[in-house]
């Protein structure tokens, strides 16, 4: 009824010499949306004023486990407020697995570079995920 669209994410056997980590949007990634409704069923959780949030930004990492997580404009240090969400999160109902994901409580500015770092451990190891996007 109206207008839809609709992701189908496949459950495989994660094989860490074809499943990479994956970043969205892309490092570098321009015209990025910068708002998000949050019409989704299920519904994540709203922003404490209400939707709209900023476009959500995605890590998809198996075995991965996050420890801190900043999303800022680039050249600044202040980290905006943000819902973060992770496997486990009761918040998720149980839809992460190998997924992450934040997005700001107020939708992203226009034509304005983003900077995302999320750190963590994947197989013992540190990782960081550190990566830039700019709105259309």
């Amino acid at each position: 009824v109206g207008a839809c669209d609709t992701m189908d994410f496949g459950y495989g056997s994660p094989d860490p010499e074809v499943y990479k980590n994956v970043v969205y949007p892309l490092d570098g990634q321009d015209d990025v949306p910068r708002s998000f409704a949050g019409r989704e069923s299920p519904e994540p959780p709203a922003p404490p004023q209400g939707w709209p949030s900023g476009y959500p930004v995605t890590v998809w990492a198996h075995g991965f486990v996050a420890t801190d997580h900043t999303i800022t404009v680039d050249g600044s240090d202040q980290n905006l407020d943000h819902i973060f969400m992770a496997p486990g999160d009761s918040r998720a109902q149980g839809l992460l697995v190998d997924e992450f994901m934040l997005y700001t409580y107020q939708p992203l500015q226009p034509k304005t570079t983003y900077h995302v770092v999320i750190r963590g451990t994947q197989g013992g190891a540190p990782v960081v995920f550190d990566w830039k996007f700019t709105t259309h």
